[in-house]
């Protein structure tokens, strides 16, 4: 049994609106992190598994946006065996690299989440591919999708509003490929969208300014 929620997935705002701001990827971001450090600090953590734009519900219940996250079909226990883990039907745009070969940790929500804040920006799930071409073979799509994280993250929209060096290092740094240096934990994210924690350019974080390829005339990515 669910609780009833008025409002509409993250998708589906992202479908009517392409990019938001970056005021409004923050407040959705925040909300979703707080969703995340309640399910990490719980005395059995719980990892999700499947932060994407479908599974963020917008909640417009009450006054003012209330972020809430949904369907935990491919939760699991953080002690649970690795052995129970299906990937079959996840997004592979929001998935660690770790994932890929059933390897589950709170840190691996933590990339979802920045893969989430990067959509919202920028209108597509970051390092974008056209998976048709790997048809419906998971290692083609791991090794494409591998191939395009070894280059630099595109930035397609380096004159939005507010978007600023401190939010280009936090998704760089909860994106990052290696594992250690990503935030340690939902609340120093939070701590970093907030300004309270000065995030630095990691040394292997690399990121291109691009103005091609506008994703207001790619509809792929928003699904």
């Amino acid at each position: 049994v669910y609780e009833f929620i008025s409002g509409e997935t993250l998708a589906e705002k992202l479908k009517r609106e392409q990019q938001f701001s970056v005021s409004e990827a923050k407040e959705i971001i925040l909300g979703v992190l707080e969703g995340v450090k309640y399910l990490h600090n719980l005395d059995t953590p719980i990892i999700h598994n499947e932060l994407t734009v479908q599974n963020i519900m917008l909640d417009m219940t009450h006054s003012g946006l209330h972020t809430k996250i949904i369907d935990f079909g491919y939760a699991r226990f953080f002690n649970q065996s690795k052995s129970t883990f299906m990937k079959e039907g996840l997004n592979p745009f929001y998935m660690a690299p770790e994932a890929f070969h059933g390897v589950f940790t709170p840190k691996s929500d933590l990339f979802s989440v920045g893969a989430l804040l990067y959509h919202m920006l920028f209108g597509l799930p970051p390092h974008f591919i056209d998976l048709d071409k790997c048809g419906n073979d998971p290692a083609s799509i791991e090794d494409a999708l591998s191939i395009e994280r070894n280059r630099p993250i595109s930035l397609l929209e380096m004159d939005k509003h507010e978007l600023d060096e401190q939010l280009i290092n936090i998704m760089t740094k909860a994106m990052s490929p290696n594992i250690d240096d990503r935030f340690a934990s939902a609340e120093e994210f939070i701590a970093a969208i907030k300004g309270e924690l000065k995030v630095e350019r990691s040394n292997q974080a690399k990121v291109k300014s691009s103005k091609s390829n506008n994703p207001k005339n790619i509809r792929k990515g928003n699904g």
